[in-house]
C-alpha cells in the first residue's frame, strides 16, 4: 500500500479508540499548570506505545521521541496543547465535565488525543521516513506560558528542533478541512490594568469628592476609539476593555478607586508598540482632571506567524493526504491568540486550523470538540512531518 493508504486505513482503524479517549479527557479536564492527570494519561498511553516519555513543567507536560528507521538527522516536533478553562459547562453530553466549573471549551481534548493517534501512526510508517519526530504535548497554553516554560525546559533541543506544527479544531471550518496561511495566522495579544484614584465621598455631595467611575468611564470609550483615531486603515488592531470594577453595594456612596482591563490585539510589532503607548498616554491624561493614575501593560503571546518557507511542504502534504479539496486558504488572520507563537520566535514554525463544523465559538459552555475530525488531524500531522524529513534529510 501507498503511504496515504496506509495512514488512512490505520487512522481509520484507531478513531474509535482515540475518539474514547478524547471523551474522557473532556470530562476530566485540568486547568493550566494542573494538568497532572492528563500528563499521566499522556505519558501511560506512549509507554504503552514503546516510547520514552519525559515529564516536564512539574509532570504537567510530556515530550517523547520517535526515531525513523530510515537515515536522517533532522527533528521535527508536533505539539498539542492539554488544558482546561475555568468555565461551566452546559453541554449536557454523557461525557460532560467532571469537574465543576472547569471545562474543555477550546478543544484541547481533541488536540491531545490527536496527537497520541499521530503517535501511533508515525509508529506505523517508521520504516518510511529517516530523523526524529518530537511529540510535545504543551500544559497551559491559556493561562501559565506553558510554551515559554517548555522551551525553558530545552524541549526544542537534544535533539534540536528543525521546524515544529500545530493545529487548532476550528468551528465553522467543514469537518476535515485543513485551513492554511502563510504569514500571520493569529494576533499577538496584549493585556492592560489601569487602576484610577479620586477623593471618596457621600453621594449626596459628588462636589467634595473626585469620582473614579466618571473617569473610567471617559477612559473605556476613549481607548476603544484607539484603532479608529490612530491607527492606520491598512493595519488590522482591537482594543477591549472587558472588566470595570469600582464602589461596592451602597448606593450612595463614591468610591476612592476603581480599575479597568482588558486586552489588545495586533498583527504587527509596529502597531503592538503604538497601541501600548497610547494606552498609556490617554490613561495619563485623566490626572489633568485630579485623578491619579496607575497603567500596567502586560505583554501576553506575539503574532502567531507561519514560516513561507514551510508553505509548500505543507499543502503539498495535506493535498497528497487527504486531497487538494480539503486544504483551505485563509484570507484574514484571526484576532484570536495562541502561545504556539512562542516557538516560532525560536524555530521556523506553522499552526493549522483542523476544520470541526459547525460548533459554538471557542470558550463557549456548550463548545465540544467534533471526534470526526480526529482522523483528518492525525493524518494532516503525520504527513507533514514524514514529508518534512524526507526534503530535510
Amino acid at each position: 500500500m501507498s503511504l496515504q493508504e496506509i495512514l488512512r486505513t490505520k487512522a481509520t482503524e484507531i478513531a474509535p479508540r482515540i475518539k474514547e479517549i478524547r471523551r474522557y479527557l473532556h470530562a476530566h479536564p485540568e486547568l493550566s499548570l494542573h494538568e497532572t492527570g492528563t500528563a499521566k494519561l499522556v505519558a501511560d498511553r506512549l509507554h504503552a506505545l514503546g516510547l520514552q516519555p519525559q515529564l516536564m513543567v512539574g509532570a504537567t507536560g510530556v515530550t517523547a521521541l520517535i526515531t525513523g528507521d530510515l537515515p536522517g538527522r533532522k527533528t521535527v516536533a508536533l505539539r498539542a496543547d492539554m488544558d482546561a478553562l475555568p468555565i461551566v459547562e452546559t453541554t449536557g453530553l454523557p461525557y460532560a465535565s467532571q469537574n465543576p466549573g472547569v471545562m474543555h471549551a477550546c478543544g484541547h481534548d481533541g488536540h491531545t488525543a490527536n496527537l497520541l493517534g499521530a503517535a501511533e501512526l508515525l509508529l506505523e510508517v517508521r520504516s518510511q521516513f529517516g530523523g526524529h519526530v518530537k511529540l510535545i504535548f504543551q500544559p497551559a497554553e491559556e493561562f501559565g506560558g506553558g510554551a515559554h516554560r517548555m522551551i525553558a525546559e530545552q524541549v526544542l533541543e537534544q535533539p534540536k528542533v528543525d521546524a515544529i506544527f500545530g493545529l487548532h479544531g476550528w468551528p465553522k471550518i467543514d469537518v476535515g478541512a485543513i485551513g492554511v496561511r502563510s504569514g500571520p495566522m493569529l494576533a499577538a495579544s496584549d493585556n492592560f490594568t489601569i487602576t484610577v484614584t479620586g477623593r471618596g465621598t457621600h453621594a449626596a455631595y459628588p462636589q467634595n469628592g473626585l469620582n473614579p467611575i466618571s473617569g473610567l468611564c471617559r477612559l473605556v470609550q476613549d481607548l476603544e476609539t484607539i484603532p479608529a483615531t490612530r491607527i492606520s486603515a491598512l493595519e488590522t488592531a482591537v482594543v477591549t476593555v472587558a472588566s470595570l470594577v469600582a464602589g461596592g453595594a451602597a448606593n450612595n456612596v463614591v468610591p476612592e478607586t476603581g480599575t479597568i482591563q482588558g486586552t489588545y490585539r495586533t498583527l504587527s510589532d509596529s502597531v503592538r508598540l503604538q497601541i501600548g503607548d497610547e494606552i498609556r498616554r490617554r490613561a495619563s491624561a485623566l490626572e489633568s482632571l485630579g485623578y491619579t493614575v496607575q497603567v500596567t501593560l502586560k505583554a501576553g503571546n506575539p503574532v502567531t506567524m507561519n514560516s513561507a518557507a514551510l508553505e509548500a511542504v505543507v499543502t503539498r502534504s495535506l493535498a497528497t493526504q487527504l486531497g487538494s479539496a480539503r486544504v483551505m486558504q485563509i484570507t484574514e488572520p484571526s484576532m484570536g491568540a495562541e502561545d504556539f507563537a512562542k516557538y516560532g520566535a525560536h524555530v521556523p514554525a506553522y499552526f493549522l486550523l483542523l476544520g470541526v463544523g459547525e460548533r459554538p465559538a471557542l470558550h463557549n459552555p456548550g463548545y465540544d470538540f467534533n471526534d470526526d475530525a480526529l482522523s483528518f488531524g492525525m493524518q494532516a500531522f503525520v504527513r507533514i512531518a514524514v514529508e518534512f524529513l524526507a526534503e530535510r534529510s
